[in-house]
């Protein structure tokens, strides 16, 4: 009868221990996720921001405020030529 509780208690343990095991692990397999991913985020807007300078270097006249809608002025163009 001793030699059962102690095996049950045993493999008890031994469930208990990898139960409590699997949420740290996930935790762990999530962050490396998401790590990544915001690495990915980061560098992604750093191109996209690097690529905004150099189109403000080569086209000063162009208004990148708004960067689905580029306003370019004309006026202030001609001005300048003139």
């Amino acid at each position: 009868m001793v030699k059962v509780m102690k095996k049950r208690s045993t493999l008890i343990v031994a469930g208990l221990i990898i139960l409590s095991a699997i949420p740290f692990s996930l935790n762990i397999l999530i962050n490396m996720f998401f790590a990544d991913l915001d690495t990915e985020m980061y560098e992604k807007k750093k191109a996209r921001v690097e690529q905004r300078r150099q189109i403000e270097k080569m086209f000063p006249e162009l208004n990148t405020k708004d960067p689905l809608r580029p306003q370019f002025t004309l006026d202030n163009v001609a001005e300048e030529k003139q």
